[in-house]
């Protein structure tokens, strides 16, 4: 089955949606820095760096090249203290991916068609400290807020949207819009956030399938519904819903912390959207016209979504240090149907011998609460090498609690020769909830550092798993990756 992509909607319509919003909020931010009569201080960097990256498509009997990206991205910052209690910073990335997208002759005459070019906020915001009473800090304008203390990923790091753009950095976010107010105290930190706008996870093309469920020819299975013969359905084009951009859309964050001599520990709360879309809705079969396949209509949505969340981190023996991060997430019911009456509508095209008495449906997200956690702790031999361990139960595809899978994690880092290179070996496993399905991960990466200026890397990444596994879903996106980069 071929399945359309909706990987546009999250990279060119959603990129001028966030410049246009962002672009407000660094207008904000730099009116007021000229308004002021003089920044005590002003700091300015950046960096230029260029990525190449050639897919591998299997390694069953010889490597088969599949594609390759190039990317290359000019990161620019601007942190200014404005005064004894008010600071501001702006960052922006401008991105340059030459994926050629050539569909007719005329595209070509377009440069936007060859070497697509985008540009995004990763910050833009003002903050004023001890803001009317001590120990009160407030920073408005686009940020992220990040939970968890995951080495890479933490289940409860959810209140910013992901940014799949490199659909393997599951780490990285969007900025958004939003208000954030913490008060202090000698060991006990209170927060909340309030979002006022919602903003979807940015998909790379590889992506959207995966996190968008199931393959939907499963989860509205005809042929069990159905009697006699039932067409093959050869493509599935998705429609995005988002929801209204309204007061009562708004997401808002609770957090408490505590700094102690055996541990540092946090709770919080979220209540917002899932910023991953989900199946949900109507189905509707179009284009039936050989006798033999139909082509699929579904809506993606993003559902209510509730999280509680705990997390703690604490030295455990010698130079080892341990971490837990735990999230329940709360999720809305989201199912998927297709109504009777277009069952009836294929019946009388002699798409099917007869049609069912009522909808054929599906439950996609069963709405039932259900845990993720993520335990680990690393240490250091030595002066410089670096081990981590980490185990994960349920990833951010992994939405109901008899889809969560489990992960063991490690990674080494260590400097080789002197202390100019890096060498840098990571592994995984994964089994699913039986244990009768598997996927693995390994990574290798060497990283050459010449006068904290100039940063030179070679990676490799594969992945792969048997059906069932998440691993298995990301083999497509096996790398080997050459990277180029100046700081400034």
């Amino acid at each position: 089955m071929r399945r359309s992509s909706a990987a546009r909607y999250w990279s060119d319509r959603h990129i001028g949606t966030i410049v246009a919003g962002w672009s407000v909020f660094a207008a904000v931010v730099m009116g007021g820095w000229t308004s002021t009569a003089m920044a005590e201080t002003v700091e300015f960097g950046g960096a230029l760096s260029s990525t190449v990256g050639v897919f591998i498509l299997t390694c069953d009997d010889a490597c088969e090249f599949l594609d390759y990206q190039n990317r290359n991205i000019l990161d620019l910052e601007l942190d200014a203290d404005l005064g004894p209690s008010v600071d501001a910073r702006a960052a922006a990335t401008l991105r340059n991916d030459t994926f050629p997208d050539v569909g007719r002759a005329e595209d070509s005459a377009r440069v936007e068609n060859l070497q697509d070019v985008s540009m995004r906020f990763t910050d833009a915001w003002v903050a004023g400290y001890d803001v009317g009473v001590d120990g009160l800090d407030i920073r408005v304008g686009a940020q992220t807020e990040r939970w968890g203390t995951g080495d890479g990923y933490s289940p409860s790091d959810r209140l910013n949207p992901y940014d799949l753009s490199d659909a393997t950095q599951f780490d990285q976010r969007l900025a958004v819009p939003a208000a954030h107010a913490s008060f202090y105290t000698s060991s006990l930190t209170f927060s909340a956030t309030w979002f006022p706008f919602f903003m979807p996870s940015m998909l790379s093309e590889r992506v959207v399938d995966i996190a968008a469920g199931s393959e939907v020819a499963d989860d509205v299975d005809l042929d069990d519904n159905v009697e006699g013969a039932t067409p093959e359905i050869e493509n599935v084009r998705t429609r995005v819903e988002l929801p209204p951009q309204t007061l009562s859309e708004s997401a808002v964050a609770l957090r408490a912390q505590r700094a102690g001599s055996i541990a540092d520990v946090a709770v919080g709360w979220y209540y917002g959207r899932d910023t991953l879309p989900q199946l949900s809705g109507e189905v509707i079969p179009e284009n039936f016209f050989d006798g033999e396949t139909t082509d699929l209509v579904v809506n993606l949505r993003y559902p209510k979504l509730q999280m509680v969340a705990a997390e703690a981190r604490a030295p455990l023996f010698g130079s080892w240090t341990g971490w837990i991060d735990a999230a329940l997430m709360i999720p809305s019911q989201t199912t998927v149907f297709i109504s009777q009456s277009r069952l009836e509508d294929l019946e009388r095209l002699n798409a099917i011998d007869e049609a069912p008495d009522e909808d054929i449906s599906a439950e996609i997200q069963a709405g039932n609460p259900y845990p993720s956690f993520l335990v680990g702790a690393d240490t250091s031999i030595g002066t410089s090498v670096y081990l981590n361990f980490q185990y994960i139960h349920g990833f951010i595809f992994e939405r109901n609690a008899s889809d969560l899978h489990h992960y063991g994690l490690v990674g080494l880092r260590a400097p080789a020769i002197d202390s100019s290179f890096e060498v840098e070996l990571s592994g995984g496993v994964e089994a699913n909830q039986q244990f009768d399905a598997f996927g693995f991960l390994s990574q290798l990466g060497l990283n050459y550092r010449h006068d904290d200026v100039l940063e030179l890397g070679l990676g490799a990444m594969f992945q792969s798993g048997q059906e069932g596994t998440t691993l298995g879903l990301f083999s497509e996106l096996s790398e080997v990756r050459v990277r180029a980069a100046a700081h400034f």
